[in-house]
């Protein structure tokens, strides 16, 4: 009897011991995925692997202010009819400030706003060729390179507001969690797909585009110089989108009691997305009509949309939209799309969106009203495409 209860003592032990060593490797294997992960996120993390440096000399001195202090800064400049020129004081607190509240952390913020330099143009590899400013990646990681045009001096109100918008678009730009430089491609159903072949930055990407269908993704933008340049039209709305909020956020603490500022709270350097960017914004809606973000359901909500950009989830964006196209459209065909054909659906919708000029929202409403199928994808995107002056069309 003895050795009987032995038996089972000793086997309820073996037991225990046995579910302590397998709940132990689970609990071991449960955890080495995450820090797999994060191993090899921190191995392919891109940022600083370039070997050089932001073009022109880097700006020192200056200290991080508040918001409310720093729009009160630029008031004071204003007023007093400062001529424009690069204070560090201003330029790191409107970086640092505008990656915060793009949602960006404290220790990023930190550090890319001392990685800003200033530069004469055409300075070749890594410098920026056209425009008032340029992020891109350097041996320090991200920065920001500012060019003369950024301190416009001929008049003095026009010039440190202009400044102030400058700084708050690539601060959009400059909130991305790493720059991730992993080999992938990005699917888009019916429409092809883009093989990612240097790096990923936010909604950006240096990619090749294979498919049969127009690329609706990129635009070339021409620059005073006379030279033409490729633009991620994703990428550079939400920055101007972004420029437009943070401008607006520092007329609340101050900066709108200028009535320049208030005219220029809405100036964009994109024609096209002039309409865009105001019916983004609209939450009011008019009449009995809803607003655009409530048609949207929350899918381009700011804070949404901050977060996706700094996740470098472009798809994921695009995935959104067009669950939403087919969330308003009833017909029992168009609920069956794949997750690759719904990310084309939201890249068609968003373009007519942003465009307005394209086709007043036609494509819009049809794609709510009609069945949506791979075909009716595609008829849109070429409907689209051959809408885009031959002047903005990548090349």
């Amino acid at each position: 009897m003895k050795e009987r209860e032995h038996s089972q003592v000793s086997s309820g032990a073996e037991r225990r011991r046995f579910l302590q060593v397998a709940l132990l490797g689970a609990a071991g294997l449960t955890l080495s995925v995450p820090l797999g992960k994060f191993l090899f996120d921190i191995t392919q993390n891109g940022e600083g692997n370039e070997d050089f440096s932001l073009a022109g000399e880097l700006l020192e001195g200056g200290e991080i202010v508040d918001n409310a202090t720093l729009a009160q800064l630029y008031k004071e400049v204003i007023d007093s009819g400062r001529p424009v020129e690069a204070d560090p004081t201003i330029i790191r607190s409107t970086v640092y400030n505008g990656m915060l509240f793009f949602g960006t952390s404290e220790s990023l913020a930190a550090k890319r706003s001392q990685n800003i330099t200033l530069s004469k143009e055409n300075r070749g590899l890594g410098g920026c060729r056209g425009g008032a400013a340029c992020v891109y990646d350097s041996s320090l990681g991200l920065g920001v390179e500012l060019t003369p045009q950024s301190i416009f001096n001929e008049n003095s109100e026009l010039g440190w507001l202009a400044l102030l918008q400058t700084l708050s678009h690539e601060a959009f730009h400059l909130s991305v969690k790493r720059v991730n430089d992993r080999p992938r491609v990005e699917d888009f159903g019916v429409l092809g797909k883009y093989r990612i072949f240097k790096d990923t930055r936010g909604f950006w990407r240096a990619e090749e585009y294979r498919g049969e269908l127009g690329d609706l993704m990129k635009r070339t933008i021409p620059y005073e110089n006379g030279e033409r340049y490729p633009v991620s039209f994703v990428e550079e709305f939400f920055a101007e989108l972004g420029k437009s909020r943070y401008f607006k956020y520092l007329m609340s603490l101050g900066l709108g009691d200028l009535e320049i500022a208030q005219a220029l709270k809405d100036a964009t350097a994109f024609p096209f997305f002039r309409q865009g960017l105001i019916d983004v914004q609209d939450t009011q809606g008019a009449g009995e009509n809803l607003s655009w973000q409530d048609w949207w359901g929350g899918v381009l909500n700011f804070a949404d949309i901050d977060k996706l950009h700094y996740k470098n989830d472009r798809v994921g964006l695009f995935e959104s939209l067009g669950a939403r196209i087919v969330y308003w459209n009833k017909n029992p065909d168009s609920h069956n799309l794949s997750r690759e054909n719904l990310a084309g659906l939201g890249l068609v919708a968003f373009n007519d969106f942003i465009d307005y000029d394209l086709t007043n929202h036609e494509v819009i409403f049809s794609l709510v009203e009609d069945p949506i199928r791979e075909e009716v994808i595609a008829a849109n995107a070429e409907l689209l495409r051959s809408k885009i002056p031959e002047s903005y069309l990548m090349t």
